[in-house]
């Protein structure tokens, strides 16, 4: 055989497909095993060979798996090198895939120049190709004779047979390697993304930080390592109005967005629930950083496919198909220094972005030292604020009481008073007044914003039940209690108000709740299902802060609401003239004409009044008229005002819209 004829036969035992399979078993450079010994041991008695050898056929060389009789040096070599000036008899058959059985090699047109032939002696040879799993040809099983040998069809199958069985053995051999492998992939990966879970990312960050320091305390040049923190922003109103399944193919394209905004050798994890990771090494400088921060913003920015397109009817599954959601995220950075363990900068990581989050939507912010005294200052918050929470009516000595405050709103017509609105404040005895500026975010972030919203409903209505039982009718307030976003986001929140009302007995009609513009036009579809479920049990709803949101005159005339409360920033300049007037005019003359009550918020100045009163502006709250209040002093006030003023005029929530 001429040697293009090798070179042939070498091309073709080097097949990709069959090079993937064969280095796809993981065995190539395992040491010898007991396992595929019992088939040489076998083979060598049932057929009587002097040398018998199962082997794995690699590019350029046969991988020695379990040998009887192979004479040295090739006794003690795991593997044998080949190629097209190199053949073998393992070599030829993986090409041919078919079994080999050569009477006497010695002078044969095609084994006579074989290397075992001519240097080792060999003559004749027999085997059978080791197929794997899939079918594609893997090795040989095959023995050798240093004499002639006519091989019979008993010889040939029972090698044939043994062959089989040890394909089937290394069949069986994959199967476990790819069950544990998966099983590894499982303990170190989140199932629903496919991203590296915390443990694995937790993994990754500590070997980074030993590389950084190139194991001798010294930062290696282009070695800097960075950890971002990032929370998506809103998710839980995804999963609230569109379900969970719309809230998992979104944190699956979260993934995706983030796979294909970092660089191909940076960490992507998930560390749990919308909270996502990203380890970032090899950095010159922080400008790196902030182009992989860009990235990443810019990537979350764009709609996220939450549709499900598998429905039975043809229209509904290419309407949900089309369902996209626009999310972002809070970003936190934090780099390694020299004193950096997993902990540490995993923890600035999250401090940067709560600060990220505290400015705003689809931010980032870099961890300085002194965010870490927020950080606990913020935790310590939290953990007394869930401390009230738990005993709100009670006193606590360690972490004091929450406690009801009420602001009047007059009748700008004759200075009556006609309404109050309730302002939660705790009453801390080392902190002293903590405002709701500071709380109240705390409680949105921290899942703590439904109690703290179940106990203010429960106390305002209490307290308007009181004023019902005592005072005279004409004088009782109306009562308006703001509403979160958090709240008008839950789907149980309809409920928390029915049980307030049922619990305290007081009248619906005597009640407003208030929710900002923002709010309502987050989801306006939700928006529109929860207020008409409120105002189906009696109470009014108020647009509270108008004017600082996204509302269209469209939505205004959807949403079942009878207050626009005008927000200050308006009101600051409306004695001025200019701009602020003039939205302040347009607001009124917009509430008017779809038959809304309006008030005026923050009114400080006589001529603020005076302004307003002429614009046609019906209510008024503010500083001018009266600040908080606790309750007793709100009764003093109210009864005070009804004796100078005379009796009070109708309510702006006891009015029904004309």
């Amino acid at each position: 055989m001429a040697r293009p004829d090798y070179l042939r036969f070498h091309e073709a035992a080097n097949a990709p497909e069959r090079l993937a399979a064969v280095r796809a078993t993981g065995l190539l450079d395992t040491p010898v095993e007991a396992a595929f010994d019992r088939f040489t041991a076998l083979t060598h008695r049932l057929l009587g060979s002097p040398v018998c050898l199962l082997t794995l056929v690699d590019a350029e060389r046969d991988f020695v798996k379990s040998a009887v009789g192979l004479p040295e040096p090739l006794a003690t070599a795991r593997a044998i090198p080949t190629g097209p000036g190199s053949p073998s008899f393992c070599q030829y058959m993986v090409a041919a895939g078919e079994p080999l059985a050569v009477d006497d090699a010695r002078g044969h047109p095609i084994f006579g120049e074989f290397p075992s032939v001519v240097h080792l002696g060999a003559s004749a040879c027999a085997g059978a190709p080791l197929r794997g799993p899939d079918g594609q040809l893997l090795g040989t099983l095959c023995v050798v004779e240093f004499e002639p040998r006519a091989w019979t069809e008993n010889d040939r199958a029972t090698l044939l047979t043994l062959a089989d069985a040890a394909g089937t053995e290394i069949a069986l051999r994959l199967e476990a390697a790819r069950a544990q492998a998966a099983l590894a992939h499982q303990a170190t990966h989140d199932a629903l993304t496919g991203l590296a879970n915390r443990a694995l990312f937790r993994e990754r960050v500590g070997r980074a930080l030993e590389r950084r320091a190139g194991g001798r305390g010294a930062v290696s040049a282009g070695n800097e390592v960075a950890v971002l923190f990032l929370d998506l922003d809103d998710f839980k109103s995804v999963n609230d109005t569109l379900g969970h399944a719309a809230g998992d193919r979104m944190l699956q394209g979260v993934a995706a967005r983030l796979r294909g905004a970092t660089r191909g050798f940076d960490t992507v994890s998930r560390l749990g629930g919308d909270e996502f990771g990203v380890l970032v090494e090899g950095l010159v400088s922080a400008t790196d950083v902030e182009i992989v921060v860009q990235r990443i913003l810019r990537a979350l920015a764009a709609p996220i496919p939450v549709g499900d397109a598998e429905d039975d009817d043809a229209a509904t599954a290419a309407a949900n198909a089309t369902r996209t959601i626009i999310t972002g995220a809070s970003i936190g950075v934090a780099y390694a220094t020299a004193d950096s363990t997993v902990e540490a900068i995993l923890r600035d990581a999250d401090v940067a972005m709560y600060r990220a989050k505290s400015g705003g939507k689809g931010r980032h912010a870099v961890f300085d030292p002194a965010l870490e005294a927020a950080r606990r200052g913020r935790h310590e918050l939290e953990s007394e604020l869930r401390q009230v929470l738990a005993h709100p009516d009670a006193d606590d000595p360690v972490c004091g009481a929450l406690a009801l405050v009420f602001q009047p709103v007059v009748s700008l017509a004759d200075g009556a008073a006609v309404s109050v609105e309730a302002l939660v404040r705790w009453h801390h005895p080392r902190r002293g007044v903590v405002s709701p500026a500071t709380f109240v975010p705390i409680a949105e972030d921290t899942g703590l914003a439904r109690p703290l919203g179940r106990w203010v409903l429960a106390a305002a209505f209490r307290q308007l039940a009181a004023w019902e039982a005592t005072l005279p009718a004409e004088q009782v307030p109306a009562m308006a209690v703001n509403v979160s976003g958090r709240q008008l986001d839950d789907p149980e929140f309809r409920d928390d108000v029915a049980t307030a009302l049922r619990t305290s007995g007081a009248r619906p009609q005597r009640i407003t709740l208030e929710i900002t513009e923002t709010a309502l036009a987050h989801d306006a579809v939700s928006a529109l299902a929860t207020l008409a479920a409120l105002k189906a049990l009696g109470v009014r709803v108020a647009i509270d802060d108008f004017g600082t949101g996204y509302s269209s005159l469209g939505y205004l005339q959807q949403f079942p609401v009878d207050v626009l409360k005008i927000d200050k920033r308006f009101i600051d300049g409306v004695a001025g003239g200019g701009s602020d007037a003039a939205l302040a005019r347009t607001i009124i003359a917009l509430a008017s004409s779809l038959g809304l009550r309006t008030v005026a918020e923050g009114v400080e100045q006589d001529r603020q009044q005076v302004t307003l009163r002429a614009l046609g502006c019906e209510y008024a709250q503010g500083y001018l008229f009266a600040r908080p209040m606790p309750a007793a002093d709100v009764t003093a006030w109210i009864v005070e005002r009804a004796g100078v003023q005379g009796p009070a005029v109708p309510s702006a929530v006891d009015v029904a819209p004309a």
